[in-house]
């Protein structure tokens, strides 16, 4: 009896741990809600779930004068570490080597990249990336749009549309955190990522497709741009 009584204080201590987990609206993740007029930065718990949703043919974000084309509809999504990479819209796996690189492969399908920022006491062991309170971490696309540029390290639609998003991870305690935007109550509810774009009309989703949740990916960053631009010959 005593074994069972222990394994029941055990998992309703674990309980918390486990299922605690604010899961803060979605990132649609479209070049036409960002724009150099506003940097948005987010605010987080520390725990905090949120999905990156990739650009879709079947997903309308704002009105359009003109169909979107596949072609023009890959994306990546880089979440980096070093605030110079956000600042230059380039990953340079020297000065970011935790940097990760995310795709966004299919423009015909609902994709999901889903970011949760658990600390070193909440993960479990196999947990690939973990988050500290009180520190900023960016998301960053580095494509063109075209399928050939979603393993790009460099520019992107991060330089041509402002295409990132600053992430404050807040202190796990609140109230003694310096930042202000830490000190009151996070509401998931209001913490959307804003249609960056003055005009941008609210989110509308045309389908209800299932959505397929895609994970990091493993392979070294390539040569960035510049690099490879000073080695072709005149």
């Amino acid at each position: 009896m005593k074994p069972v009584l222990f394994g029941l204080a055990l998992l309703f201590h674990l309980l918390p741990v486990c299922y605690a987990i604010d899961e803060y609206e979605s990132i649609f993740w479209d070049p036409d809600l960002f724009s150099h007029e506003v940097n948005t930065t987010l605010y987080v718990r520390l725990n905090a779930k949120i999905n990156v949703i990739c650009p879709s043919i079947d997903i309308v974000v704002k009105h359009r004068g003109k169909d979107r084309q596949v072609s023009t509809t890959y994306e990546n999504v880089w979440l980096a570490f070093n605030k110079t990479s956000y600042d230059n819209c380039r990953i340079d796996k020297k000065y970011d080597p935790k940097a990760v690189l995310y795709l966004c492969p299919d423009p015909t399908k609902l994709n999901k990249i889903p970011l949760i920022f658990r600390s070193r006491s909440s993960a479990p062991p196999s947990t690939p990336t973990l988050f500290e309170g009180g520190k900023d971490y960016y998301l960053i696309s580095t494509s063109d749009g075209t399928e050939s540029s979603i393993h790009r390290s460099e520019g992107g639609r991060c330089h041509t549309r402002n295409m990132r998003v600053r992430i404050h991870v807040c202190e796990a305690k609140m109230s003694d955190s310096l930042d202000p935007n830490c000190r009151r109550i996070l509401d998931p509810k209001s913490n959307i990522c804003p249609a960056t774009d003055p005009v941008a009309e609210p989110y509308h989703l045309t389908t209800h497709a299932p959505v397929t949740t895609l994970a990091p990916v493993t392979t070294p960053a390539p040569t960035n741009i510049s690099e490879k631009q000073s080695k072709t010959p005149c």
